[in-house]
């Protein structure tokens, strides 16, 4: 798989993340913070948002992409997630957190192009969305001028 050195834009867009779930956690409610950058360079963020009925969770992911949707920012170029550990779990540190299938379907779709900032054993890295969802099942919706 292909690894992209992280620039300090990057690594802002981790920090970004991390101050959000910082501000937001709610244990058993919000632990997951997204950070996404539109092609104009601004960031959009985002928690997790848990339910009583597990099926309605929504993922972090969706959320920012929504607001980068909305402002006509699209299609972003940077997406990372960071979950913050439980008060009772021994390591506090937060990490990098890699996309659920579903939000990698979703990323894949409103930016074939961008870039997913993952976690490998500590080690920090970026790589291409269609590394991490190979053989990407496209209909003709996907053939449209929508979001390039």
């Amino acid at each position: 798989m292909e690894r992209i050195e992280l620039s300090p834009d990057d690594l802002s867009l981790i920090k970004e993340a991390e101050k959000i779930i910082n501000q937001h956690y709610l244990e058993d409610w919000h632990h997951i913070a997204v950070a996404c950058r539109g092609k104009s360079g601004k960031v959009y963020v985002s928690v997790n948002m848990d339910t009583y009925v597990g099926s309605m969770a929504v993922c972090a992911e969706p959320i920012a992409m929504g607001q980068a949707v909305l402002e006509g920012d699209v299609p972003f170029t940077t997406i990372v997630a960071v979950r913050k550990p439980r008060p009772s779990q021994d390591d506090q540190n937060m990490k990098v957190v890699s996309p659920c299938g579903k939000c990698r379907e979703m990323i894949a779709d409103y930016a074939p192009f961008s870039e997913v900032i993952l976690n490998e054993e500590g080690e920090l890295f970026k790589t291409p969305i269609q590394n991490i969802l190979p053989y990407k099942y496209m209909s003709n919706k996907s053939k449209t001028e929508r979001h390039k």
